[in-house]
């Protein structure tokens, strides 16, 4: 594997005088990975000439390694959106195999579609490939330090700007294939007659809109996004009360960690994973715990 990258760190002063002083320092990153050489060939399950690409393609999981392509790749089944008039309903019950088989009880006008394999023998059946890359495009942090007598404020932004996260809850809120629990996206505009430029599929009882799928691009989606990570707060005892109080040095401060997120992320937060420490199967969100939001009130003395 190669990875090629770029980090800019700027830092300077905004404003400089006797009582107040402005420092900003900035951080952005990019990395580029690549594959050169992977043993397995599991990386590319469509390739020509494969004795059983089809089978094959069904073992792999939601994430995928190919030679030549970047680490991060997300692998599912690519959803096109939603049956809307009688010559989309007409060539969909032509060119899907499960509909022509008879298995899609509840094809209509509302129903989902998603990408056919086009050639072979294996022709008309869902295709799985590449649906979303969890790479960013770049990342990094933005802090400032404000002074103004003996008051002092640290505030961390962080940032994240391209990259891809498989937020798993979707899948099962795209549809009712049973009364259990649902995410609340499920409450959002589902095709209908009274709404039939809707993107998501009409909802039946019994009907999991995912019949011979699964997890799609319908459930991908940017993870971008901009915190503040964290924020400090300090106040450092004049020196005349010090020597009164026979003190060295003293402050009182009060900080906070993980107060906000600007994103459009559906999840509870977009930089966590089911699985962070893995290389390859980290690009999944089964709506994980969020980064935990904390504060913290307390003095430092000395004497």
């Amino acid at each position: 594997m190669h990875n090629r990258g770029l980090e800019i760190d700027l830092r300077g002063d905004v404003i400089r005088n006797k009582d107040f002083t402005w420092n900003v320092a900035v951080n952005i990153s990019g990395n580029r990975s690549n594959v050169a050489k992977i043993n397995e060939d599991l990386q590319n399950p469509n390739q020509v000439g494969d004795a059983n690409p089809f089978w094959r393609s069904l073992n792999i999981g939601n994430t995928v390694l190919r030679e030549g392509e970047p680490i991060g790749l997300i692998y599912g089944y690519e959803y096109k959106g939603v049956i809307k008039t009688e010559k989309e309903l007409a060539d969909y019950k032509t060119n899907a195999a499960y509909a022509k088989f008879g298995l899609l009880e509840n094809l209509a006008l509302g129903y989902p579609m998603y990408g056919l394999i086009d050639t072979g023998d294996y022709k008309g059946y869902f295709k799985r490939d590449v649906i979303g890359s969890a790479q960013p495009k770049f990342y990094g942090g933005i802090t400032n330090t404000v002074s103004y007598k003996n008051f002092s404020l640290i505030a961390l932004f962080t940032f994240s700007s391209g990259g891809d996260l498989l937020y798993l809850p979707e899948t099962k809120s795209f549809g009712l294939g049973d009364r259990t629990n649902r995410n609340t996206r499920i409450l959002l505009h589902s095709y209908s007659a009274e709404n039939p430029n809707a993107d998501r599929p009409a909802l039946l009882l019994r009907e999991t809109n995912t019949y011979g799928t699964g997890t799609s691009s319908a459930a991908v989606f940017d993870a971008s996004y901009i915190k503040l990570k964290s924020i400090s707060i300090n106040y450092q005892l004049p020196d005349a009360l010090l020597r009164k109080m026979r003190m060295r040095t003293a402050m009182l401060y009060v900080s906070g960690a993980n107060l906000f997120a600007i994103t459009k992320y559906p999840g509870p937060d977009p930089e966590v994973s089911n699985d962070p420490y893995s290389l390859i199967s980290g690009y999944t969100d089964a709506a994980t715990y969020p980064s935990m939001r904390q504060f913290t009130f307390g003095a430092r003395i000395g004497f």
